[in-house]
């Protein structure tokens, strides 16, 4: 199986860490789309390399969703997996990927840095959500899949199938990457797949 990866850019001196974390035998395309929509100006690293394709979007949003967006529409099937720029890959995603299935929906553990609260109910305003999501932790967290819900999915948690991403991304919505995962999930359950182990990162490289 070969997949397509899709980055959202705003910090482009990360890219050589991911570039290296990723193992381009098992990839069809990695998309750079780099965020342009403050007026910041890139150097495109990678001209010269077919397996990678680098794009600029203007388009406003948070946390890179109108950049996944406009990544989306480079892809043209087979399976997709978001690989934000503070993070790199887990090298126990590439040992299982040759024996999952194109036709499922996949969601597994991630080892984050994300900031998350002691005693929090999980329940913040849009704001706050901004606010915990931009924050790094001091020591990294377990964050669990095991169940789905659009505050316990977060990018890098999910493979997809590109067929099944009929809505994408809310670009103004920081929970958009959990509300697309249950959006696939709600409509058929059995189209998911929950892989009880740590298979990505999150937020490491901020």
């Amino acid at each position: 199986m070969k997949i397509t990866i899709i980055t959202s850019c705003t910090r482009p001196e990360n890219l050589p860490k991911l570039y290296e974390s990723i193992e381009f035998e098992h990839v069809h395309k990695w998309i750079i789309i780099y965020d342009t929509s403050q007026g910041k100006e890139y150097t495109w690293r990678y001209k010269k390399d077919n397996r990678i394709l680098e794009a600029e979007c203007p388009h406003q949003g948070v946390l890179g969703y109108a950049q996944k967006n406009f990544g989306l529409k480079f892809v043209k099937g087979g399976m997709v997996y978001f690989l934000d720029d503070d993070t790199i890959m887990h090298p126990n995603f590439w040992r299982i990927l040759p024996n999952l299935d194109e036709e499922t929906l996949y969601v597994w553990d991630q080892v984050s840095y994300l900031y998350v609260p002691e005693n929090s109910s999980g329940t913040f305003t849009e704001i706050d959500q901004y606010r915990l999501l931009q924050r790094r932790a001091k020591t990294p967290n377990l964050l669990k899949a095991d169940v789905v819900h659009c505050t316990t999915i977060h990018i890098g948690m999910f493979l997809v199938p590109y067929k099944y991403i009929n809505i994408p991304f809310i670009p103004h919505i920081t929970l958009s990457a959990g509300i697309l995962f249950t959006s696939i999930y709600e409509e058929d359950p059995s189209k998911c797949s929950y892989i009880p182990c740590v298979l990505s990162y999150g937020k490491q490289l901020c």
